[in-house]
């Protein structure tokens, strides 16, 4: 009987123990001791490579339409009040907005039904509500409701050679802004191989390292290069490079060698640039009026809030947060049938 207790003991510690490794997480694989990678500029033709790479890499795009409410100087909304007022008897007017983005895709997995990629989150980020507040002397900052906007719908999609596919976004990292997103291939003559090339080490990057970055600025299919700046400045592979950003390249993929352009290596993806906030007196966005040249405009003037960015400091995030990410969402891509680990250099 004893022995008979000991082993259904064994049995029982034996299934749990594997049910516990099972669900445990893998770490992703890192190949540090290649070296560091070269600060030269290329030697050889590497067009072929790059041209391969570039197939992998697509086009997003992110549409929210928006109803706006305009309040007129008589009514003092608050955003409580929103709850419990029928804002449809209390504005002034109302009319449809919209709101677009557009950033670049990483196709990384495959099968028969799915596509997965990844991107950065910021492009697919839209708010439910957008509140301009009323401004003035005698007016307190921040409290009474000048227009609200109400999102009606989303969608995002994904652009290919001839075909328009709407995104699933299936997890987000809003700190680290990574998203895993996927399109179904369906019947759709769908031209995206996942990426086939080496997963390297951002922590080996150096002061100058010379990089590649392959994205869809302002909705081309372009690549430029950059040198390493600020390589690991906070210890956990992010990095600066002076690569030119353009809106759209948001997610756009970092390439960089280790043998003198022989092969190539994921190192990172570019997520933001630098910028400072510009504001400008703009017509009535509701008003399709075209303006001629040094004409008067007598009309209600609006406030909007732009970005400039300022060239030649780009942020990137290194390929151990994108793998990390994609680990901690093995679960999402083992129920599309797909797994982290067949990334190539994941094995």
């Amino acid at each position: 009987m004893g022995n008979t207790r000991y082993i259904l003991y064994a049995i029982v510690f034996l299934v749990i123990y594997s049910c516990v490794s099972s669900n445990s997480s893998r770490l992703p694989y890192f190949n540090p001791e290649k070296g560091f990678y070269t600060s030269s500029f290329p030697t050889k033709d590497v067009s072929p490579q790059l041209t391969r790479i570039q197939q992998s890499v697509l086009r997003i795009t992110s549409t929210s339409i928006y109803t706006t409410y305009f309040f007129g100087d008589d009514i003092n909304l608050t955003v409580e009040m929103l709850k419990e007022k029928d804002i449809n008897k209390m504005q002034l007017r109302k009319s449809t907005i919209d709101q677009s983005k557009a950033g670049t895709a990483i196709s990384i997995l495959q099968n028969d039904r799915y596509t997965a990629l990844v991107t950065a989150a910021h492009v697919l980020d839209a708010p439910d509500t957008l509140i301009s507040y009323k401004q003035g002397v005698n007016i307190p900052q921040n409290k009474y409701i000048s227009s609200v906007g109400i999102k009606l719908k989303q969608r995002n999609y994904l652009h290919t050679f001839n075909n328009l596919l709407e995104i699933d976004v299936m997890a987000v990292n809003p700190f680290d802004d990574l998203a895993l997103i996927r399109v179904r291939n369906g019947e759709n003559d769908f031209q995206a191989p996942p990426l086939r090339m080496k997963t390297g080490a951002a922590m080996k990057l150096q002061f100058g390292s010379f990089i590649y970055v392959i994205g869809y600025p302002l909705g081309s299919a372009m690549v430029t290069r950059g040198i390493v700046s600020a390589p690991n400045y906070d210890n956990q592979g992010n990095f600066l490079t002076d690569a030119l950003f353009n809106h759209g390249i948001s997610g756009g993929l970092i390439v960089a060698s280790r043998d003198n352009f022989n092969s190539l290596e994921w190192v990172g993806m570019s997520i933001t640039a630098s910028a400072s906030e510009q504001y400008f007196l703009v017509p009535d966005p509701t008003k399709k009026q075209q303006y001629r040249n040094l004409e008067t405009y007598a009309d209600t003037a609006f406030i909007t809030r732009k970005n400039i960015i300022n060239y030649g400091v780009t942020q990137a995030t290194p390929i151990e947060k994108v793998l990390r990410f994609l680990y901690s969402n093995e679960d999402k891509l083992n129920r599309m049938g797909l797994s982290s680990t067949d990334i190539s250099g994941q094995q």
